[in-house]
């Protein structure tokens, strides 16, 4: 039998639920379409394309595999019969329905006509029946878009899911704290089956939603990309200067060269110094020949600042090359190759309050706010702000008049490409996420499946994967969030200290717990595991549903049968 899926995701707008269903769709197409067990199709859905972040950083293949399956028809499966495919009948139904503005029962049922407004056609929709299409679909996102077309502000029309004749609706949805949005519960239960990704979540959302409907379905992260070695997707740096983003920090994070005094640029946060010589020979403009910058690009130089001596990254066509003309990375000189790296803490996540940010700054500098050579590296995000507004928001309004009390503190939201975020994990020391609340915690399972010791606070979604020996737990209290339902946690930062001081001082055993959290993730998480557990919970809900289609009359499957599933 061979199962069709439609996916319905944001797999183009570079968010959290994106890369989550890219995750599954990866497992999907890895372990599952080849041996013909599941058909997919997918549609971008919920959030418009991020064009920039899909043609510069998603990679080339992933980019047409998801161009392709976005094209694809939905697939009807083969788990029982039917006149044309889902989508096809949909379609149909949805023009005959809009054009008439009238509603019609067919098949020998006595023919009534009722005016209906655009809204209640909306609203109706739901009630078209499948009429033995074999497709599963999955609507991975907030709810509030659920059913109704341009929910919520999402703006113009977009891609309505469910489709109306999908045998099987499934909701795919999570939440922070320890609650369940009333306004989410009608969306919820209307769906006939919400994958959540914890049994965290589902211990909680039982008690407002029927609990024949809630299954977990764990997220997947691919292991074999994030790796601890080098892999021919992803090499080892030789050195932190040939990372996009650490380069620009090479001063901080990597010994600098010799006869340069540090300062901070108030505008980014990072170290600059004033250009009083020639550009290094290693640098070139690639359309300018070897070995040299273009001349208004040298005379710009001359009265403009630049980041710890290094050119990488600072324009946009600028590559390395050395005196010899390679194109390695590599310079002639590789004495700083041989001097220890500093070691520092990476944070990775969107800016927000929920992210625990404003605690890890504080228990860094209390910590360690009179040793050098230990920095601390935020990676984060823009959401709905600005890089001022996130620099003032992490330091206070007297940012700009303090620099030096900062400088071990790195903000930066550099968009990376997963191969510079692989690479990037491998660098730290440490991987902290002191989070109010995580729906599952993509980051913490990339940065554990690089082998990297995880500090997090264990409340929410990382319950699911975080045990003794394979993290470093934060102890919380609860608190109410002004603005969100229930209680989210709230990090120690006492604890923190103390977790990050171990970490230094404890390096052996640190390394032994990334070791087993690389571990974790290979044998519950990696995209065989997932692949598995979300083939047997189709099979099942596929089950499930054609028993309970074949106890209603055949009038009723025909014309309201999505309304009489919760009945039975």
């Amino acid at each position: 039998m061979t199962l069709g899926l439609g996916w319905y995701a944001p797999f183009l707008s570079n968010s959290g639920y994106g890369s989550e269903a890219i995750s599954y769709l990866q497992a999907f197409q890895k372990y599952l379409v080849p041996q013909k067990r599941l058909e997919v199709a997918i549609r971008q859905f919920a959030e418009p394309e991020n064009e920039e972040w899909t043609k510069h950083y998603l990679p080339p293949d992933l980019r047409r595999t998801l161009r392709a399956l976005s094209q694809k028809r939905l697939p009807s499966g083969t788990s029982s019969g039917g006149g044309g495919t889902a989508e096809q009948q949909g379609v149909q139904k949805l023009a005959s329905t809009s054009s008439s503005g009238a509603a019609t029962e067919e098949d020998g049922a006595t023919s009534t006509t009722t005016a209906v407004t655009g809204d209640e056609v909306e609203m109706q929709l739901e009630d078209i029946p499948y009429r033995g299409s074999g497709l599963a679909v999955v609507c991975h996102s907030t709810p509030d878009v659920w059913w109704e077309d341009g929910a919520f502000g999402w703006g113009g029309l977009q891609t309505r899911c469910p489709p109306p004749t999908a045998k099987i609706r499934i909701g795919r949805t999570m939440y922070e704290t320890d609650t369940l949005p009333n306004s989410w519960v009608p969306r919820l239960n209307r769906m006939d089956y919400i994958l959540v990704p914890s049994k965290w979540h589902y211990d909680i959302w039982k008690r407002k939603i029927k609990e024949h409907k809630l299954k977990v379905l764990h997220e997947a992260v691919d292991t074999e990309f994030f790796s601890p070695t080098a892999t021919p997707q992803v090499p080892q740096l030789r050195h932190r200067r040939q990372h996009r983003l650490l380069g620009n920090y090479v001063g901080r994070l990597a010994q600098s060269e010799g006869g340069t005094t540090a300062k901070l640029d108030p505008r980014t946060g990072r170290m600059a110094q004033t250009v009083k010589k020639k550009a290094p020979a290693r640098y070139h403009r690639t359309k300018a020949g070897k070995g040299h910058l273009h001349e208004h690009e040298q005379r710009k130089l001359q009265h403009r600042r630049y980041f710890d001596d290094d050119y990488a990254g600072d324009m946009e066509h600028d590559v390395h090359v050395s005196g010899e003309g390679t194109t390695d990375g590599s310079d002639n000189d590789n004495s700083e190759d041989t001097l220890p790296q500093p070691r520092f803490f990476l944070a990775v996540g969107k800016w927000e309050k929920r992210k625990g940010f404003d605690v890890l700054i504080k228990a860094f500098q209390e910590e360690f706010k009179t040793e050098a050579g230990i920095y601390l590296l935020i990676k984060t995000s823009l959401f709905h702000n600005t890089k001022q507004q996130i620099l003032r928001e992490a330091f206070g309004s007297s940012y700009d008049l303090n620099l030096e009390r900062y400088q071990h503190v790195i903000v930066e939201d550099m968009p990376l490409s997963t191969v510079e975020l692989v690479q990037l994990y491998r660098e730290a020391t440490a991987v902290v996420f002191p989070s109010r609340g995580e729906g599952w915690g993509r980051c913490h399972v990339e940065a554990m499946s690089t082998g990297r010791p995880v500090i997090a606070t264990n409340f929410s979604g990382p319950t699911e994967y975080m045990r003794e020996g394979n993290s470093l737990a934060l102890n919380y209290t609860l608190a109410k969030e002004t603005g969100r339902e229930g209680r989210w946690a709230e990090p120690s930062v006492s604890h923190l200290r103390q977790q990050l001081r171990w970490v230094l001082n404890h390096r052996e055993e640190a390394e032994a717990i990334g070791s087993n959290a690389r571990k974790t993730m290979v044998d519950r998480f990696s995209l065989s595991a997932i692949a598995k557990q979300f083939e047997q919970l189709l099979v099942s809900m596929d089950r499930e549903i054609s028993h309970r289609d074949a106890l209603l009359p055949e009038r009723e499957l025909r014309g309201r049968s999505s309304s009489r599933r919760d009945e039975l």
